[in-house]
């Protein structure tokens, strides 16, 4: 929080500096970052209390001067919106309207894992609507007359209100769904270790609540144990509701057949041990499923990053007036929205990997301070923006790239490090053995030898390996993950080597995935690093084409064609800077996704702004094509 209100500081310094400068365009950002950062600063205990009191008051004034009886202010504890319109909502048609509205709700709560009530939901929503559709109506008239008819689409803004519970019952559906697909395969392996000693699969499900291994089933979890420890139900039919409901079909068909097998009297081990093995197949299948879908991908990026950007680039140069306003939505808009939508498919292909990826606080410090130079210099905004956010992703990548390093190295020797183990299992040697006899005979890198050795040294002092595997600070998650089951395993006594085998496999076929992942895409990303300098180069070409046009041709061109070419100023040249770095920007976050999984690895950001800006600053001085 402190390096919040650090930011906010110099977010409102940037704003005032900018207004100073008379620079529109960088104020108008500042005061969209003071608004959200204000949002996470702000005491809203305080700002409630204060709206509470000065209501209090406004009453008590009312009632004074209007009369005591005549006037009946009634205050809801929970809503105030809900407490104005609730005359209203007694209506037939908009109870009729609230009843259907609750019915559609309530078929999506049980499935969402949600606790709310479906008839305050859409009693909620419904009061929404009824008040933005008193602002909406005359605000959309006034604006759709004054300014431009397709404000007039305004009013269907309750309409928005009226649907917003469902799309994210919805959405909480499809998030359920999917959090838990790639902890399966570690989870049930767990489970059937834990299995192996007689441990029910509720209890290995209640385990991992608070220990931050598996997200997606804690939440899980944490719903079972509601239902057990407070309202009673046992431990069989718990789990049976629980699956009935459950939007992911692996989890559901894994709960229901060990809640079946458990009933008939079945082998509960045998069979966890056999749907773990059907997970991890799936978890590789779907990791070499991204392999082929991120060259695609990659390809989609460069077209609508690169290709795209450079055609609107050059095709702006024929507009007179609208070539700035052209760049500025492309830059601000277009481009960022297509960022994101690019990030967010890649988020929903990608197998999820819960590594511990820092980002420095100090790293935005380090940029706002590098913005706030340049603009008492008077640089371009293109300049100031891609220098700060340079600085920035400089100062993240130098302060985290220890513990990137650190994430990568333990990954790289993880399958080497079980091969070992599961050989000395074999021979009959403890596992805390094993690991004590490792540490001292067999290097794998520096990190993982120094974490070895740490680990090493507590389980001579007699500690269990569990404990000292869950207070073991490890980045990576496959490794936290591996090292949780290992303890397990020891700690209980249960397992067998052919879960080690498996663990050893596995983690073999994720590192080797990844790496054949990167080097498909290396030869995409290199074109997307390089794609300012393209911009540039285009951009370069068509300002040297409008300066050869012979004055002579003008004439011609305006009494046939009636085309008028835009003025090739500064103004001009800085939005082409600006809009070059911007895709730059994107590029580089896009290719930080598709390769290291996370846009938090700030290297090939760097790399790329670099580019971006080199490419602008050269681009006046490259050597033409056209001959005069």
């Amino acid at each position: 929080m402190k390096a919040v209100k650090i930011i906010l500081f110099f977010t409102f310094t940037i704003m005032w500096v900018s207004a100073f400068v008379q620079n529109t365009v960088l104020f108008f950002c500042c005061i969209g970052v003071l608004i959200v950062l204000t949002g996470l600063t702000v005491d809203r205990a305080s700002i409630k209390l204060r709206i509470q009191t000065t209501f209090a008051f406004t009453r008590s004034i009312l009632t004074k001067y209007v009369g005591n009886g005549q006037m009946k202010i009634r205050v809801s504890a929970n809503n105030k919106i809900i407490s104005f319109t609730k005359p209203v909502l007694k209506h037939r048609l908009l109870s009729l309207i609230q009843k259907k509205l609750g019915q559609q709700i309530e078929n999506k709560i049980a499935v969402s894992g949600r606790a709310q009530n479906p008839r305050i939901l859409a009693q909620k929503s419904l009061s929404y609507a009824l008040v933005s559709l008193l602002i909406s109506v005359p605000l959309s008239a006034f604006l759709g007359f004054s300014l431009s008819p397709a404000l007039f689409f305004l009013v269907a803004t309750p309409i928005i209100w009226c649907i917003y519970p469902i799309l994210k019952l919805r959405f909480d559906v499809f998030d359920r769904r999917l959090a838990i697909d790639d902890e399966l395969a570690f989870f049930t392996l767990y489970a059937s270790v834990m299995q192996s000693v007689g441990q029910y699969l509720y209890q290995s499900i209640a385990d991992v609540i608070g220990r931050e291994i598996f997200p997606g089933i804690e939440k899980e979890a944490k719903m079972l144990w509601r239902n057990i420890q407070l309202f009673g139900i046992d431990q069989q039919n718990a789990l049976n509701i629980h699956a009935m409901t459950h939007p992911n079909q692996h989890f559901k068909n894994l709960l229901l057949g060990y809640v079946s097998i458990s009933k008939s009297g079945g082998d509960l081990g045998a069979y966890m041990e056999a749907k773990a093995g059907e997970f991890f197949r799936k978890t590789l299948f779907k990791h070499s499923a991204y392999r082929s879908s991120a060259n695609i991908i990659g390809e989609l990026m460069l077209i609508l990053l690169t290709i795209l950007p450079t055609l609107i680039l050059t095709s702006s140069f024929l507009l007179e007036d609208g070539s700035i306003m052209t760049m500025m939505g492309l830059s601000f808009v277009v481009i960022p929205v297509i960022t994101l939508s690019i990030i967010l498919t890649i988020n929903f292909s990608q197998p999820k990997h819960y590594d511990d990826v820092p980002f420095d606080p100090r790293s935005v410090i380090a940029g706002v301070i590098t913005t706030i130079i340049l603009l008492t210099v008077e640089y371009p905004v293109w300049f100031v923006i891609g220098a700060g956010m340079s600085a920035a992703s400089a100062c993240n990548f130098l302060l985290c790239v220890r513990q990137i390093r650190q994430i990568s190295l333990a990954d790289s020797v993880l399958p080497d490090f079980f091969r070992d183990i599961t050989e000395y299992s074999k021979i009959g040697i403890p596992i805390q053995n094993a690991i004590i006899k490792i540490s001292e005979g067999r290097t794998y890198n520096r990190y993982f030898d120094e974490l070895l050795r740490k680990i090493a040294s507590s389980l001579r002092y007699g500690r269990d390996l569990s404990d000292v595997l869950q207070s073991t600070t490890v980045r990576s998650w496959i490794v936290r993950t591996s090292f949780f089951i290992l303890g397990k395993i020891a700690s209980s006594g249960g397992g067998t080597a052919q879960i080690l085998e498996q663990l050893t496999a596995f983690s073999s076929d994720v590192h080797q995935t990844k790496k054949d992942t990167r080097a498909s895409v290396s030869i995409i990303s290199y074109f997307a690093l390089a794609s300012p300098l393209l911009m540039s180069y285009t951009s370069g070409e068509m300002l040297r084409i409008l300066q050869k046009i012979d004055l002579r041709m003008s004439p011609l061109m305006q009494n046939s064609f009636s085309i008028q070419y835009a003025l090739v100023g500064s103004e001009l040249t800085d939005m082409i800077g600006l809009l070059i770095v911007i895709s730059g920007t994107s590029l580089g976050l896009v290719v930080s996704k598709l390769v290291h999984f996370t846009v938090k690895h700030t290297l090939l950001l760097l790399v790329s702004l670099i580019i971006s800006i080199i490419s602008v600053v050269i681009y006046p001085h490259l050597p033409s094509l056209i001959q005069t």
